[in-house]
């Protein structure tokens, strides 16, 4: 079974009904990217050839390529694309050094039960490293989400340095800004505890279903 690290939190709340509702949700047709998507494409463009120009016309070619002409794309390509040169203004700020972008992490919750998530960029900085999620919005508690010091292992170990020198970020194109936040050992330790504890939850939720994971 392989969930997003984003949904860890709800799995958390009761794991025996996000079970139940991830089962009932199997064989249903997944929707295709979203302008989201096709802006973090752009992101990655923009990261890959150090040009903006080039970002929003990758941005602009991904969306009339998927969405019908007319009024309400030109306003989305519109809005997304300013929310880029937003993001690219923000960045340099940063004084970051970029390392990678679109990194794909797993964590093992159990034997069978696998979580990953997509880590949107690595920077080199100052005193050490940060990863940054792009996303379009995120609540003002999330670093409260107990995927966070996860991924701030994961990166950490992909890293092959101590996770205290790894700092945990989001941008998010409703605020405009990025945000940070750095997990002690103590807290990342913890955790992963609690991430596996929810593996063997799930793992005897779904004996009791007598569902295959």
């Amino acid at each position: 079974m392989r969930l997003a690290l984003r949904d860890l939190d709800q799995a958390l709340t009761n794991p025996h009904a996000f079970l139940q509702a991830h089962i009932a949700q199997q064989g249903t047709p997944g929707r295709g990217p979203s302008t989201m998507r096709y802006w973090q494409y752009a992101v990655y463009r923009l990261h890959r050839t150090g040009s903006i120009d080039e970002a929003i016309r990758h941005l602009e070619s991904l969306c009339h390529r998927s969405f019908i002409p007319g009024l309400a794309q030109q306003r989305r390509i519109a809005q997304y694309s300013a929310s880029l040169r937003e993001y690219h203004r923000s960045f340099a700020s940063l004084h970051h050094r970029f390392i990678r972008s679109s990194l794909r992490v797993s964590a093992t919750l159990a034997q069978n039960v696998v979580s990953s998530a997509e880590v949107g960029r690595i920077d080199m900085t100052g005193p050490g490293y940060a990863f940054c999620l792009l996303l379009k919005a995120i609540g003002s508690n999330w670093r409260d989400d107990i995927r966070m010091p996860l991924i701030q292992h994961l990166v950490a170990t992909e890293l092959r340095v101590p996770v205290e020198m790894v700092q945990a970020g989001v941008y998010t194109i409703e605020d405009e800004r990025h945000q940070w936040h750095t997990y002690s050992a103590s807290e990342v330790r913890s955790a992963r505890a609690r991430a596996s504890q929810l593996g063997a939850q799930i793992v005897a939720a779904a004996r009791r279903l007598r569902y295959a994971l």
